[in-house]
């Protein structure tokens, strides 16, 4: 039985990442393998043309990391950074962490010490997100792979087979959401078309996907209950 609920997060905020000449560095947060310790990274948080902007921040998602102290800063409207999170001990190679309380920044420094970690540190992506909320059993999710795969045979017999990408969409029903949650979801999508969804936290906390979501999902609501259901079609990117 599924006890955990469908977690739904703000689009990655990491993805739009700027240094102080407005230059993207968003990769910097994506495949770290250095040995070269400690290291720190300071950068803007920015919108799709590159704007510095402020984010409402309180998820910290690690993946594909054999990373185990991580110390973050998040700096105030005056520029001065305090600490926003601080891993210590980490033993999994994917992790959520949540943050004592949000903050609103356009800027972070992430610093990874030598103390405390392996020589070589690899780290597949640092993403932050805006926990949005959970969704319990009354979920339904129909789940399938698009991929662009397929095969051909060449001049000499052989079947060469190729495949381009494998990426996850669902259609996610959604029934008796308070008005609240209603307003926080639809308030994402119409911000960015984006979500990020985990649905399986019980089995496989791995799959977290980041979606391009249509603003033009359907929805109802019960006059007699004031809860709303909706169908969300959600296209890993």
């Amino acid at each position: 039985m599924i006890k955990k609920p469908y977690i739904f997060l703000s689009q990655n905020f990491s993805r739009r990442v700027v240094d102080g000449n407005g230059n993207d560095i968003s990769g910097q947060l994506n495949n770290i393998d250095t040995v070269a310790l400690p290291l720190t990274l300071t950068f803007f948080l920015s919108d799709r043309w590159g704007t510095i902007k402020n984010r409402n921040l309180d998820t910290l998602i690690l993946r594909d990391t054999n990373l185990q102290n991580i110390s973050i800063e998040a700096a105030d409207s005056a520029g001065d950074y305090s600490e926003f999170f601080n891993v210590q001990g980490n033993t999994d190679s994917t992790v959520m962490f949540t943050a004592p309380a949000p903050v609103i920044t356009s800027s972070l420094r992430i610093t990874i010490p030598a103390e405390g970690n392996p020589q070589q540190v690899q780290v597949g992506q640092i993403g932050f997100f805006n926990h949005i909320t959970d969704l319990f059993a009354l979920t339904d999710g129909n789940f399938k792979r698009e991929t662009n795969q397929g095969s051909y045979r060449t001049l000499s017999g052989d079947i060469v087979f190729y495949g381009d990408y494998q990426k996850w969409e669902a259609k996610i029903k959604i029934e008796n959401l308070p008005q609240e949650q209603f307003d926080a979801l639809n308030a994402a999508i119409m911000a960015d078309n984006a979500l990020t969804v985990i649905p399986f936290k019980d089995f496989d906390p791995t799959a977290i996907y980041e979606c391009y979501v249509s603003p033009e999902f359907s929805y109802e609501v019960d006059r007699k209950t004031a809860l709303y259901s909706a169908t969300l079609e959600a296209k890993e990117l």
